[in-house]
């Protein structure tokens, strides 16, 4: 039985894949060939009980792949940019204490039922954005809020969390990768951000890495910053296994991907592939 079980629930960048309102060359043919082509914002979920991030379009994502939201007790965000936290969905988790018993047919709530209490945990601007939109109490959504800090690790349940800062809005926000364990098998989620800080790449040589989730948001553009193109994917990659970060059989997958700077899914898959990294594709699921 594996340890770890990850499912990528989204793969692109902010603006999907094919873009929202875009008739460029790369949109075009997303929308024509469609299968792997077709991404929606990032997201995975992890061992069915954890989601990493929680993007707009979170509920049409369990649904096609098969994630029960109401199974969830865990959320790690990684920052508190729309596309990968959209906050304004946990009012629907509201149930006041009216409702505790059988709910009165005259009244109405968002939930009747009980659910697990779900622990978020994010940077500051996460819990600013989350306490803002349940009108400053969480309680009535069986929420519970944790401030993540970067190298301060903390249990999810049965997983081991190591949260670590990202090269992503330096100065403004203090985004978070994370390292996820459970029996000995590591997975590193990286993304949003540029190459790895100096200090966020030495706490990381503490680890084996089996999985490796990357983002690959500039594709074939290499004048941008806050995010990694293929060469800087390809040098991450190179690093991490000359340095020994890798475990035996580790594997690197990239995702995050832009429409306006990485080609069609195929063609990615066909670039990365030259590194040893592969190209994920919403739906796709690893075993660790």
């Amino acid at each position: 039985m594996p340890l770890l079980t990850i499912k990528l629930l989204g793969t692109s960048a902010g603006e999907l894949y094919p873009g929202l309102w875009c008739q460029c060359r790369n949109c075009t043919d997303a929308r024509a060939h469609g299968g792997p082509n077709l991404r929606a914002s990032t997201c995975a979920v992890v061992n069915n009980l954890c989601l990493i991030d929680f993007p707009p379009e979170i509920a049409t994502q369990a649904r096609t792949h098969g994630v029960d939201l109401c199974s969830i007790e865990h959320i790690l965000v990684t920052h508190s940019h729309g596309d990968h936290f959209f906050p304004y969905l946990l009012r629907w988790r509201a149930r006041p204490p009216a409702f505790h018993s059988d709910p009165p047919p005259t009244a109405s709530a968002p939930r009747f039922t009980p659910l697990p209490t779900l622990h978020l945990y994010g940077n500051r601007r996460v819990l600013e954005l989350a306490r803002a939109e349940l009108w400053g109490d969480p309680r009535d959504s069986d929420l519970e809020l944790h401030e993540a800090i970067a190298c301060q690790p903390f249990a999810a349940g049965d997983l081991e969390v190591h949260p670590v800062a990202a090269n992503h809005d330096v100065g403004r926000e203090n985004a978070l990768h994370y390292v996820v364990r459970r029996g000995g098998r590591t997975m590193l989620y990286a993304l949003d951000g540029a190459l790895f800080l100096p200090g966020t790449y030495e706490y990381l040589r503490q680890f084996r890495l089996d999985l490796v989730l990357i983002e690959a948001t500039y594709g074939l553009f290499s004048g941008g910053a806050n995010h990694m193109s293929f060469e800087t994917v390809r040098l991450a990659a190179n690093t991490l296994r000359a340095d020994g970060l890798m475990a035996p059989g580790g594997r690197i997958v990239a995702t995050h991907f832009s429409p306006h700077h990485c080609p069609p899914h195929e063609r990615s898959r066909q670039i990365l592939a030259q590194y040893g990294v592969e190209t994920a594709c919403d739906g796709a699921a690893y075993e660790l």
